[in-house]
């Protein structure tokens, strides 16, 4: 068996960073202010070493003490110098510049050889102002004053020589206030004004590889000064070349850890470069979304173009396993377009080896990206090796069969047909053989040849249909010459099915697949909801029509009638049964009469305040939506009306009325539901006192 193949990894170029966790600030190397004009004014003095402590070791400063950071790119190979002055006169600042063109921040606690200049003096008449003006021969001056020649422990003067710088490099500047004082400092960068550290220069790509030579998702992309993290992304960029389109996304160890500025960057490329050929990465520009530098510089558009070479992939093949006769010789050739190196497993490196006994060989070849592997057993008889056939063959419609009776000592073949080739092919039903003769003698095989046929459609496929509970369903893919396999795994011809669900079965035989599929749904629960929530009076009819969940399903009413609806002739009980395929349900409905009201109206009254009859008013054995009542004296004159139901006392304007004879009229409304829904009633009381 061949094992896979792998593309040889050759380290190009590496970026490692080991990188702090915190985000940076001023007071750390990665959060160094660009230096973008001349003079910067620090109105306090910031306390403490930043987020990423024990930047600073090996130099002639006495550690990180309140320090704030500044870093340049030079333009033009010179002099370096500035002044810085407290605020406080009697304050003692130190500074070290470093060298970080080939380095990184990280670097630096371990690499004394990235210190270009350092200054920790002070003292009495050695405080206040200091900065690298050419005042003094010195580079290097450790702390205190007066000490001739200075060192990296003990220091002459505040200020040192001019510092030479060389363009193209990165430096950062570390500022460390060591009196501890809160007044801050100016710090004015005049003196290098003309080697152009006050950056007015488009930042440039200078370097875009990828980063593995055998192609890969990712190229290398650095920039000839530091790019602020936020204004760079994939977007900036075009990718054009063989194989693409390609998506491009930005990579950044720098910026992924809060770093607000870098000069190496990665792009992932999808899909990845895996073809030879000219290539070139655009830096974009429109307008808006610019790649800027520490001073706001944006790029300008920049073609940047390069090539990849691919060796080809490589493939060996040293044939099948082969059986020899005695004293046979056989020649293994793993010659291979495009591979550098060949590696037997006897210790050969040539493309070619010769066998001449038994064993297990095998061999690797490779180039610069990639490599493959393949082995052969060689086995030795007195007996020509077996020639395989096959038992039974499926030759399928429009197809041909290729019968390969091949041996690499085979010197004659002869078919039952007479055809003397080593393989011939098979395009009709019958019986094949063949006998092959070697040095070692003859051998010989058939093989039987049998037309087949792809598999039937299935009756079942793409059906739905409803299972009740308690319900099964043989699904049957019963056909002859194939195999079946079933979604639970199973392969049986058949499948039972007693639960909602879908099956599915793929059928399949030497000369096709086919899948099927069919899916059983659980019938919903059946409701029934009734339209009726009233009363019905003697007389009045109702039109029964139930919601009903399953619009299929029967309804069988009281009369043994069918259908959606049913005319209720008045007040009772009905029942319904309905049912579907899966399911039956009786129900009863009660329609009550609807109530019958009486009212009593007395014919006399003695309103004497003896609680007894004293009031003349209308009873019912129904409470009444509204009452409406007059009393007439026998000249027809109204002497009392009332529309709350509230009865006559017997007063007329405030005052008893005479005892008499008199006549009363009233309108009585009843709720929905009541008969009658209104009554006018009329008739005569006697008033008695």
């Amino acid at each position: 068996m061949k094992p896979l193949r792998l593309p040889v990894a050759l380290l190009w170029c590496c970026l490692s960073c080991t990188l702090m966790s915190q985000t940076p600030t001023i007071q750390d190397c990665l959060g160094a202010i660009p230096i973008c004009q001349q003079i910067y004014t620090e109105a306090l003095s910031p306390v403490g070493d930043g987020n990423i402590p024990n930047e600073i070791q090996n130099t002639c400063m006495d550690g990180e003490l309140n320090i704030i950071w500044y870093t340049f790119t030079v333009n033009q190979t010179g002099d370096f110098g500035f002044v810085l002055t407290p605020n406080n006169p009697d304050d003692d600042y130190d500074w070290a510049l470093f060298d970080i063109t080939n380095a990184t921040c990280e670097d630096l606690p371990d690499s004394p050889e990235l210190v270009v200049s350092c200054n920790a003096a002070g003292g009495t008449g050695c405080h206040g102002p200091t900065g690298a003006t050419g005042a003094t021969d010195f580079d290097i001056q450790g702390a205190g004053c007066f000490t001739f020649p200075p060192n990296q422990s003990f220091g002459w003067s505040p200020f040192n020589d001019l510092v030479p710088v060389v363009a193209g490099n990165t430096y950062v500047l570390a500022v460390s206030n060591w009196t501890g004082s809160p007044f801050g400092y100016t710090i004015d960068f005049g003196l290098s004004t003309g080697i152009g550290i006050l950056d007015e220069e488009p930042p440039l790509m200078e370097l875009v590889a990828p980063s593995d030579p055998c192609g890969g998702d990712l190229l290398l992309l650095r920039f000839n000064e530091n790019i602020q993290c936020a204004s760079i992304s994939g977007a900036n960029f075009e990718l054009l070349g063989p194989g693409g389109p390609y998506q491009l996304t930005l990579e950044s160890d720098l910026c992924n850890v809060g770093a607000s500025y870098g000069k190496v960057f990665h792009l992932r490329i999808e899909p990845p470069l895996t073809q030879s050929g000219a290539y070139q990465l655009n830096l974009l520009s429109n307008g808006q979304d610019e790649v800027l530098d520490l001073c706001d510089n944006s790029a300008e558009p920049q073609a940047f173009p390069f090539d990849l070479f691919l060796p080809p992939i490589l493939d060996v093949d040293l044939g099948p396993d082969i059986s020899l006769c005695e004293g046979e010789t056989l020649t293994l050739d793993a010659s291979t377009p495009g591979a550098d190196d060949y590696s037997w497993s006897n210790g050969n490196t040539s493309p070619t080896i010769l066998v001449s006994g038994e064993g297990t060989y095998s061999v690797t070849v490779s180039n610069v990206c990639f490599s493959d592997s393949d082995e052969i057993v060689v086995t030795y008889g007195s007996e020509p090796p077996p020639i395989e056939l096959g038992d039974t063959l499926t030759l399928c419609e429009g197809e041909f069969i290729l019968l390969d009776a091949t041996l690499p000592s085979a010197t004659e073949y002869r078919w039952n047909d007479g055809n003397t080739a080593p393989a011939r092919p098979a395009t009709t039903q019958g019986t094949y053989s063949v006998t092959v003769t070697t040095p070692c003698g003859e051998t010989s095989d058939e093989v039987w040849v049998r037309v087949g046929h792809p598999p039937e459609p299935l009756s079942f496929d793409g059906t739905s249909s409803p299972l009740c509970p308690g319900e099964d369903f043989l699904l049957d893919a019963s056909q002859p010459g194939v195999q079946y396999l079933w979604d639970d795994g199973s392969t049986t011809p058949t499948r039972l099915v007693e639960q909602p669900g879908t099956y599915a079965v793929t059928v399949f035989n030497d000369c096709g697949t086919l899948s099927a599929q069919a899916e059983f749904v659980g019938p919903p629960p059946l409701t029934v909801e009734w339209n009726v929530d009233t009363v019905l009076c003697p007389g009045e009819s109702l039109l029964l029509r139930p919601i009903v969940s399953d619009p299929d399903a029967r309804l069988l009413w009281p009369d043994l009638s069918e259908g959606p609806e049913f005319l209720a002739p008045g007040p009772g009980r009905y029942s319904l049964l309905v049912s579907n395929k899966c399911e039956m349900q009786e129900l009863t409905l009660e329609i009550p009469e609807c109530p019958q009201c009486s009212i009593y109206a007395p014919n006399v009254f003695s309103p004497d305040g003896d609680g007894i009859n004293d009031r003349f008013e209308l009873y019912t054995n129904c409470t009444p939506d509204f009452v409406h009542m007059q009393v007439f004296d026998r000249w027809g004159n109204l002497v009392f009306e009332s529309k709350n139901g509230h009865g006559w006392d017997g007063t007329f304007q405030g005052r008893k009325a005479q005892e008499g004879v008199y006549i009363w009229w009233a309108e009585i409304l009843f709720p929905a539901g009541i008969q009658p829904a209104r009554q006018v009633l009329k008739g005569d009381v006697l008033l008695l006192r």
